[in-house]
Formats: structure tokens, C-alpha cells, sequence
């Protein structure tokens, strides 16, 4: 009987290994599959952003202006009513890692432009995880849950056709940082409503997809 409860310790142990072997194999595959689409996403937003601006309209120049202002200290003329601070602000702050050239200037708007754009990217799933476990009522372990295949290339395609088509990450202006904000504002939403137990956070999400109950 005792040989007995022995074989049945080492069967346990051996699943318990077994198991694990296999949970890391799918957390590698899932992590994998996620820099694939990540590095997939960011390079549509790079060569967007490098080839998709033709020449700067005056909305292009006028944030240029102000950025321009900030970096000088003229913070009376910076300050227009007609144009927000906050994009120029992160601008003027990236323009002194280039050179003072035309040609760094766009650099500096190329590289800012695609760290909004990688931030709006990452803020994006995280909202779409959060939002599928609510839809599930399925909050109890907390964090963004996994996305299935599907649902992440799905969102990829999302993700780009509207940051690359519609937002477009070689504008020069406010349009990504207010799209990159707008997630990290709804993710923290979510959090208030998982914070009042699930179904709280079931209602909010369906009411961020305008999703009757």
C-alpha cells in the first residue's frame, strides 16, 4: 500500500511538472504571438509616418510655431486659445535630443509621433482585455485578460487602419496624444467600475460600446 501511495506521489508530481512545462510553452506562444502583431502594427505606424505626409498644411506649421515658442521661452505667444499646449509641450521637449535643422525637426516629430503611437497601441489592448473579461464577468483575478487570436489580429487591423487612414501618425498635431489619453482615461474608468464589483464593470463597458443591457 505504501509502494502504492508512492507511484500516486510520483504520478501527481510528474502531471504537476507536466502541467507546468505546458502553461510555459503557452505563455511563450502567446508572448511571441503578441510582439509579432506589436512589431507587425508598428511598422505600418512607421512607414505611415515617415511617407504619408507630402507637405505641411497650416495646422503642420502652426503647432511647428508653437513648439518653436516653448523652446525659445515665449510662453505669452505660446499660450494661443486657437491651438492646445500639450502636443507642442512633448514636442519641444524631443526636439532637443535632434539637431536644429529642418531635417530635425521632422525627425523629432517622426519619433514622438511613433512613441504616441506605441503608447495608444498598448492602451488599446489593454482597454479591449479589460473590456472583454467585464463583458464576461470575469474579474476576479484582476489585469487585462488574454485575447484570443482572433481578437487580436482583429484589433491590429483596427488599430491601424484608423491610427494610419484616419488619425494618421505623420500628422503633426494633437490627434494620436488625444486617441493614446482617451484609452488611458477609459482604462482607469474600468477600474473604478471593477472596483465596484462586476456587473458594475459589465454595465460601463457595455455602455462604452453603446451596448444595451
Amino acid at each position: 500500500m505504501a509502494a502504492n501511495m508512492a507511484l500516486d506521489t510520483v504520478q501527481v508530481g510528474s502531471d504537476g511538472l507536466e502541467v507546468k512545462a505546458s502553461n510555459a510553452i503557452l505563455k511563450w506562444r502567446y508572448l511571441s504571438l503578441h510582439l509579432i502583431v506589436g512589431a507587425a502594427v508598428m511598422l505600418a505606424g512607421a512607414v505611415e509616418g515617415r511617407y504619408g505626409r507630402l507637405e505641411l498644411s497650416g495646422d503642420d506649421i502652426s503647432y511647428l510655431d508653437v513648439a518653436n515658442m516653448i523652446r525659445a521661452g515665449d510662453w505669452r505667444a505660446a499660450l494661443n486659445p486657437l491651438w492646445s499646449i500639450g502636443y507642442p509641450l512633448l514636442l519641444s521637449g524631443v526636439r532637443r535630443l535632434f539637431s536644429s535643422t529642418p531635417h530635425g525637426e521632422m525627425a523629432a516629430v517622426f519619433w514622438l509621433n511613433l512613441a504616441i503611437y506605441f503608447v495608444a497601441w498598448i492602451g488599446f489592448l489593454w482597454l479591449l482585455g479589460l473590456m472583454s473579461r467585464a463583458v464576461q464577468g470575469d474579474l476576479s483575478s484582476g489585469g487585462a485578460a488574454r485575447l484570443s487570436l482572433f481578437l487580436l489580429i482583429g484589433a491590429a487591423c483596427l488599430f491601424v487602419t484608423v491610427q494610419t487612414g484616419v488619425g494618421r501618425v505623420s500628422t503633426i498635431g494633437p490627434d494620436l496624444l488625444v486617441a493614446c489619453l482617451f484609452f488611458r482615461v477609459r482604462i482607469g474608468v474600468e477600474g473604478v467600475f471593477a472596483s465596484n464589483g462586476g456587473q458594475h464593470s459589465v454595465v460601463g463597458s457595455r455602455a462604452g460600446f453603446g451596448v444595451l443591457e
